[in-house]
């Protein structure tokens, strides 16, 4: 049985996410948008 994605295939899309500076900082980007919504909506909720 044959994996869906060939491991010479995940390296490379590793590789490539790896090495983009741009797209990896507009992840943590959003991802600190995310976590400071859901932590403003927590604080709200608990008031």
């Amino acid at each position: 049985m044959r994996c869906p994605v060939c491991c010479w295939e995940l390296q490379e899309r590793y590789n490539r996410f790896r090495n983009d500076e741009a797209f990896l900082n507009q992840v943590m980007k959003d991802g600190a948008e995310k976590a400071s919504a859901r932590g403003v909506a927590t604080l709200e909720s608990s008031l």
